[in-house]
């Protein structure tokens, strides 16, 4: 019996499923089962598992039609037989020491039942065709030119950038309370937990909502505990087609509806009503999901200094002094986009009772 089972669904990654299965194939620490389910792919990903298969010996579950990334993950875990469960994407990349450190990281912190690492997310260049050695767009374009296209196509956005340095920020379990309602705190392809974690939890749950968030929501709230090994040890591939940006259930309208229902639902310090701290295109998105899910919205507060009167969605706009003692606020308002000195004044001032809901 293997001591750890790597479940990886995948559909459609062609291109990256090969480098990503020769990584786990190259880790220091070898007693482990891949588990790999092909979600009804339409392109060469199955073939190419198919010739995988026969170099490594793999378990192959195939689904003849796509059934989701939910349905992939439980078959993946009914057939898994290590005492452990490890994540890992079709189009990701384990670092050789992945799989030891965190073995060795859970063993070393028995508190623990789920824990991720910190990622490096990273861009390649992929299109054809190939020219002087260096992929371009079109075959009339000076190599200068080239190069600067290769190089902007290889670099993060700074909003990726951002969450890249956010989440790698958060390794202890406290630190991953005072983020849950921002986003998943643990990378899904990073998660490493005991077996029975995932059979108390009942597995992946079929929702409308991001199934890892889901799953970590559903942790913290039955009393589980979260953690982080403080290195990187997997690259995070990001591309057009990645998950995080074709799944509807990841849209950031989605996930506000998905932080309010847990909230609501989960959360005592929902009980006494709240309110909202922002007006932008993030605000009235928050506004819409809290009040589909009977939340008490006492007010809402404009810092950009354009607004002073009137309601928003039917909910009045207040000043600071108009808040009681009893609620707490939830931010709407990224403070990676230099908030004004008054609303930084208002955060330090009232920071134990602020709930931020945006990166």
């Amino acid at each position: 019996m293997p001591e750890i089972s790597i479940i990886l669904p995948v559909k459609n990654q062609q291109d990256y499923i090969e480098k990503a299965i020769d990584s786990v194939y190259s880790q220091t620490h070898n007693d482990f089962e891949l588990i790999v389910i092909d979600d009804g792919s339409t392109d060469e990903t199955s073939y190419i598992l198919e010739k995988l298969k026969k170099k490594y010996g793999f378990k192959l579950l195939t689904h003849k039609k796509n059934l989701g990334i939910v349905k992939a993950l439980n078959n993946g875990l009914d057939k898994a037989s290590g005492n452990y469960i490890a994540r890992m994407d079709g189009d990701d990349i384990m670092l050789p020491e992945r799989l030891e450190k965190q073995i060795e990281f859970l063993n070393k912190n028995p508190e623990l039942d789920l824990i991720g690492t910190q990622v490096e997310i990273f861009k390649e260049y992929e299109k054809p065709p190939v020219y002087c050695g260096c992929r371009i767009k079109s075959l009339d374009i000076d190599f200068s030119t080239a190069l600067k296209n290769i190089q902007k196509e290889k670099e993060l956005t700074e909003g990726v950038k951002i969450y890249q340095k956010w989440n790698n920020s958060l390794i202890a379990h406290e630190q991953m309370l005072e983020n849950l309602y921002i986003d998943c705190p643990i990378v899904h392809p990073t998660f490493f937990a005991k077996k029975e974690f995932f059979e108390k939890l009942g597995g992946y749950a079929e929702t409308e909502f991001a199934e890892d968030y889901d799953l970590v929501f559903r942790a913290v709230y039955s009393g589980f505990k979260l953690g982080k090994v403080p290195e990187i040890l997997l690259k995070w591939r990001d591309h057009e087609n990645r998950e995080t940006r074709t799944n509807k259930n990841l849209k950031k309208d989605k996930l506000f509806f998905q932080k309010a229902y847990f909230f609501k639902n989960f959360d005592k310090r929902s009980k006494n009503g709240v309110y909202v701290i922002g007006v932008g295109k993030f605000g009235k998105k928050l506004i819409g999901a809290l009040k589909h899910y009977e939340i008490e919205l006492k007010g809402v507060l404009d810092f950009s200094g354009k607004r002073i009167r009137g309601t928003v969605r039917g909910i009045p706009l207040i000043t600071p002094e108009q808040i009681d003692s009893n609620s707490y606020l939830i931010l709407a308002y990224s403070l990676h986009q230099n908030p004004n000195e008054e609303l930084k004044q208002f955060f330090n001032t009232h920071k134990k009772r602020i709930i931020p809901f945006v990166l």
